[in-house]
């Protein structure tokens, strides 16, 4: 099964709402940032892009795993604990554990765009980012 990349917090997920049918032009060097979906729905998230220098965005889950993301482009930093590790790779998304263990959970290559529901556009979007770290049994995180 898939593991499904959210934004953890609930402000995290009220921003991009918010700014999902924003219009900002996408930069060539980062992934295409809007989407239009088969019912004609488009939403474009470029406006939540962090840029080289700002600092990506985090959020926590209830469990104290921190989450360091960036939204269509990979990280601007690489957290200190996956530095620490040597796991200083190139990814859109870091979780830092409880136990400061590193885990990258996917690449820009491989984002997918679903509707939170499919009947009620409004409700948002959700990224799933792809070809992540590799689990014990080899397979790629997402």
């Amino acid at each position: 099964m898939h593991r499904m990349i959210k934004m953890a917090s609930t402000a995290a997920l009220c921003m991009v709402l918010m700014l999902a049918c924003a219009t900002t032009r996408v930069s060539a060097d980062t992934a295409q940032c809007s989407h239009t979906f088969p019912n004609g729905q488009t939403f474009d998230l470029s406006g939540l892009r962090r840029p080289y220098g700002q600092r990506d965005w985090y959020a926590d889950d209830r469990n104290g795993n921190m989450y360091y993301f960036n939204v269509c482009a990979d990280t601007n930093e690489v957290p200190e604990a996956c530095v620490d590790l040597q796991k200083a790779v190139q990814s859109p998304v870091f979780e830092v554990t409880n136990e400061s263990n590193c885990l990258w959970l996917g690449q820009l290559k491989s984002i997918e765009w679903e509707l939170i529901d499919e009947n009620e556009p409004a409700a948002g979007i959700e990224l799933y980012y792809f070809d992540g770290e590799q689990c014990g049994g080899g397979r790629a995180r997402d």
